[in-house]
């Protein structure tokens, strides 16, 4: 028996080698652990970049969407502005200056293609060029005919005759009367004469330029002195009519822009608000589009009718309408008519949208009557038309003319269709509409969100049927019977209310239908259409920037964290990265 030990297993030659693999292994760990780490320190930094960068971008949006809404309304306002008229086509025109022969195919012209408004210069100079000795026949070819085509004339009082002016004022034809009882006198005779085919008058034109106030210095308080006596007699004459303050200059006798508001808040210093029930402002965009948002009182775009508006309502004369009685863009070397035509346009849209307390934009110039503004005309001198009157014509034959935009839509908009018997009702402030015929149907057709109406209750009252686009009225608080709200309006008292007939609706045009159901009474003030404030493109871009990056950084961040905490393997088929299906098993199991 061999009682010698096993002999040893031979020596391992590859000791060594396993020894330095075994070394270099640990080193490897050492390596990608700090360099995980690394990783983690640099997805760390780069989360944290995002995340502030998100969260400026954020700030920045809201910081700038006020901003760039400057003079955005809604329509939802309280008190609402009360426009006396539609936001038609308008021009200015002096049809006088054209060959009798001419006027009636001129306003068959502006009738077909969509104008409704005509600001025409009544020259008190023209008319009585002896006190007492009057001169109606251009004027009456004027009025009459525009009259009886269903259009309306803005009458602008301006030229006083030599024999009412100062001695020293002779050569200044604009200059205000010497006696303010002549003034009243032609005024009082002009409104007897045309009743209510003229309701609308505008006293004077840029009072606050020396050249128009008998080469002195403009004063506030004489034209309001002024205004006083025009308004206090035109409206004894007409009750129904209505007085526009005077256009005033942008730059008066100051040597930037900026005159025609620092006036402006003079002519409020001394009690001028209560003379006059809508404002005027000159409306030139200068060089640049309607879409410039910068409001600045010397910053001559489109945007500075904001600028105006903000003053009258720190003044508490929020509810008055501003009419830009000239509005247009002078077509130039730097910008040619058709681009003009596009701003013209532009400006239109954004106004109807935007500014419920904008009124009708008058046409600079029909032609081109003064040299220093015959780019703003619509026509050649030769009469041929320009690409902004095609541009307006567009808009004025379209359908979008007769849509009700935002903001309040009085009776006479054409927005409106009647069915049925409806007769005027005037119940100050505004006109309304009434019917006793059971059936009478009055169809409004708006663009917007919501819409209100001003409803009159009273004892004999009836019962009144509405639809939204075929529908009921989305509103709850109205019964419904055969596919139609009923609408009650029997009320011990009479009074107007302001009823909510729809609110979030969709974009697009919308067309509401209210007719009479029951033997009774409907009588209807206007309708007041109202508008979600929408985002702007500026504000957009930035706000989505803004979540991108916050998202993309809290990505980083929790990830990180994740890892941190045990929930993502470090290592995946030999590479760093989240195992998403893991994370969120360990993440459910926690």
């Amino acid at each position: 028996m061999d009682n010698r030990p096993p002999p040893r297993p031979p020596a391992r030659r590859d000791n060594a080698p396993r020894q330095s693999s075994s070394r270099l292994a640990r080193r490897l760990m050492r390596y990608r652990t700090r360099h995980s780490d690394n990783q983690d320190l640099f997805r760390l930094g780069r989360a944290s970049l995002l995340l502030i960068a998100g969260l400026l971008l954020a700030t920045v949006g809201a910081l700038v969407n006020p901003l760039l809404h400057r003079g955005v309304e809604t329509g939802a306002e309280i008190p609402y502005v009360r426009q006396t008229t539609g936001r038609e086509l308008a021009t200015n025109v002096d049809l006088t200056r054209f060959d009798p022969s001419q006027i009636e195919s001129i306003l068959t012209s502006l009738q077909t293609n969509g104008f409704v408004y005509l600001r025409q210069p009544i020259v008190w100079s023209d008319i009585e060029p002896q006190a007492g000795a009057y001169q109606w026949e251009r004027i009456d070819e004027v009025i009459n005919g525009a009259t009886a085509r269903g259009m309306r004339v803005i009458g602008l009082i301006q030229g006083t005759p030599a024999w009412a002016r100062r001695a020293s004022e002779l050569n200044y034809p604009d200059a205000p009367p010497a006696d303010l009882d002549a003034l009243q006198e032609f005024l009082r005779t002009l409104a007897t004469r045309y009743g209510e085919s003229l309701n609308f008058y505008q006293v004077y034109d840029r009072p606050n330029l020396p050249v128009n106030w008998g080469g002195s210095a403009p004063s506030p308080s004489e034209y309001t002195e002024l205004l006083a006596a025009a308004y206090t007699v035109l409206r004894e004459a007409n009750s129904e009519g209505r007085v526009i303050l005077a256009e005033l200059d942008p730059v008066g006798t100051g040597s930037e822009p900026g005159g025609d508001l620092t006036f402006l808040g003079q002519l409020y210093d001394v009690g001028a608000a209560a003379f006059f029930d809508i404002a005027a402002f000159q409306l030139d965009g200068g060089q640049r589009a309607p879409s410039d948002r910068i409001v600045s009182e010397t910053r001559i775009n489109f945007s500075r009718a904001v600028a105006m508006r903000e003053l009258m309502v720190d003044r508490g004369d929020a509810a008055k309408a501003i009419w830009a009685t000239r509005y247009g863009w002078d077509a130039n070397d730097n910008l040619g008519h058709d681009l003009v035509a596009n701003y013209l346009r532009e400006g239109i849209d954004r106004a109807r949208n935007e500014w419920p307390w904008m009124g009708p934009l008058f046409a600079w110039d029909l032609s081109p009557i003064h040299d220093e503004w015959a780019g703003f005309a619509l026509l050649n001198a030769d009469g041929t038309v320009r690409p902004q009157f095609e541009s307006l014509a567009e808009f004025g034959t379209g359908e979008s003319a007769r849509t009700a935009p935002t903001g309040f839509a009085p009776m006479l908009s054409a927005a409106m269709e009647y069915e049925g018997s409806w007769q005027e009702q005037h119940l100050d402030p505004q006109v309304f509409r009434t019917t006793g015929q059971v059936g009478a149907t009055i169809t409004f057709r708006f663009e917007g969100s919501g819409l209100q109406a001003i409803l009159r209750q009273s004892p004999d009252a009836g019962f009144v049927r509405a639809t939204l686009d075929g529908k009921p009225l989305p509103n709850d608080a109205f019964p419904v019977e055969d596919g139609a709200s009923i609408i009650d309006l029997e009320w011990p008292t009479a009074s107007n209310i302001r009823s909510n007939l729809a609110s979030g609706l969709g974009s697009g045009t919308h067309e509401l239908k209210l007719s009479l159901d029951t033997p009774g009474r409907l009588t209807i003030g206007g309708f007041i259409v109202n508008r979600r404030m929408g985002m702007l493109w500026p504000v957009k871009a930035l706000t989505i920037a803004g979540i991108v990056l916050l998202v993309a950084g809290f990505r980083d961040l929790i990830y990180l964290i994740a890892r941190r905490w045990g929930h993502l393997d470090r290592r995946a088929n030999g590479r760093t990265g989240p195992i998403w299906g893991q994370f969120s098993e360990r993440w459910a199991r926690r």
